[in-house]
C-alpha cells in the first residue's frame, strides 16, 4: 500500500494536499492496483478524473505489458 500526499501544481495556494492511496494485491493470473483519490478541489476534480486514466493508468498498463512479455 503506498499513501501519499498528492496536488497539482496549477492548484490554488489555499487548496489542501489531497490524499492518495494505492493498494496492491494478487489477483489470478497477475495482480490488481485499487486506487482512492480523495480531497481534490472541486475546480479541478474533473481534471483529475480525466488525468489518471490518459497520464497513469494507460502508460502503466503499456509500461507493464511491455515488460511482461519480455520476460
Amino acid at each position: 500500500m503506498i499513501v501519499q500526499a498528492w496536488r497539482a501544481s496549477h492548484w490554488h495556494e489555499s487548496d489542501l494536499d489531497s490524499i492518495l492511496i494505492l493498494n496492491f494485491s494478487k489477483v489470478a493470473g497477475g495482480g490488481r492496483v485499487d486506487m482512492v483519490h480523495a480531497g481534490v478541489p472541486q475546480h479541478d476534480h474533473k481534471g483529475v478524473t480525466k488525468g489518471w486514466p490518459q497520464y497513469y493508468w494507460a502508460p502503466w498498463k503499456a509500461y507493464l505489458k511491455g515488460k511482461s512479455a519480455k520476460g
